[in-house]
Order: structure tokens, then C-alpha cells, then sequence
């Protein structure tokens, strides 16, 4: 398998500046022949959008989570979408700068608020929802690349949630 060919970048930090909940849905509807009898997971990304001052941009990225219930018979679908503002301390980013900030570093910085804003909403639902796994970003963004560029924030892979096992309390 070859290795992967790493280019030399310009010099520049990214910093997150702001991280917030953009977008979050909870519903609740009856099992459909095409849904799965385990949890699944699909996550989105969005294009970075440059902001008028030239040393930050935002991106958003997704997950929707579906999720069988009561035996079986219903699926809850949640949904939560993040957005984060960045900028550069090192001046004014170009276009292809801010191109190849948002191809790794954005998605690595957003992933975890995604993770916890999933998590504290999947459990006010009272519904078991598997935890969303931590992101293997350099297979995220292989997929996320063969994926056909869409509206501000497009489907991408799907993968099952993984199934934790929580250990029973000690008696006492």
C-alpha cells in the first residue's frame, strides 16, 4: 500500500473560535422496510464558507442517528449539526488556505462538540443511543471525497454506532 503523499504547507495557525449548536432534530416514527434493525449513523460535512474579513471562515458538520426502539416497531432520528467559526493569527488566509485548513483540521476540532451535543440530547430522549464513535479522520475525509459536492452540508459515509457494553454496579 503506498503512503500517502504529504505536501509542504504555508505556515499558519488555525484556531476555533467559536463552536455552536446549529441545527438539532428529534423525531419519532414508525420502522420503514428499508431501516435497519441496529443503530446507524451517517455524518456530513459542509463546504468551508470564507467570512469578509479574510482571516476566518465557519463550516458546519453533522450527524443523524437512527436508532430502533419499543421492539423494533420505531426508529428515532436524531439529528444535530454544529458550526464552527476559525480564524488565522498569521494574517489573511487565502481561498486555497482555507481549503486545506477545513480538509482535516476543522472537522478534528468540531468532531467532539458534535459527539457531546449528540450524546446530551440522544439522552433527554430516554432512549438508549449507541455513543457516536470518535472519528478516524483520515478515512472520514477519503469518503467524504469520493462523495459528489452538494447544498451547504451533504451526506456522507453511514456506519453502525458501536454497541458499548456498560458494566453492572458493584453491591455493596
Amino acid at each position: 500500500m503506498p503512503e500517502p503523499v504529504v505536501t509542504d504547507l504555508p505556515r499558519y495557525s488555525t484556531q476555533l473560535r467559536d463552536a455552536y449548536l446549529l441545527e438539532a432534530n428529534v423525531s419519532r416514527r414508525e420502522t420503514r422496510p428499508e431501516d435497519d434493525a441496529q443503530p446507524a449513523l451517517s455524518a456530513t460535512i459542509g463546504p468551508p464558507e470564507p467570512n469578509p474579513d479574510s482571516t476566518s471562515f465557519s463550516q458546519a458538520i453533522g450527524v443523524t442517528v437512527l436508532v430502533p426502539f419499543n421492539s423494533g416497531k420505531a426508529i428515532l432520528e436524531l439529528r444535530c449539526v454544529y458550526n464552527g467559526v476559525f480564524s488565522s493569527s498569521s494574517g489573511p488566509i487565502s481561498a486555497d488556505q482555507i481549503k486545506l485548513m477545513a480538509e482535516r483540521t476543522t472537522t478534528v476540532l468540531l468532531w467532539p462538540y458534535l459527539r457531546a451535543g449528540v450524546a446530551e440530547i440522544g439522552r433527554m430522549t430516554a432512549i438508549r443511543i449507541p455513543q457516536i464513535p470518535t472519528l478516524d479522520v483520515a478515512n472520514f475525509l477519503a469518503e467524504s471525497h469520493m462523495a459528489a459536492a452538494g447544498p451547504a452540508v451533504s451526506p456522507r459515509s453511514t456506519t453502525r454506532a458501536p454497541k458499548r457494553r456498560r458494566t453492572p454496579p458493584k453491591e455493596q
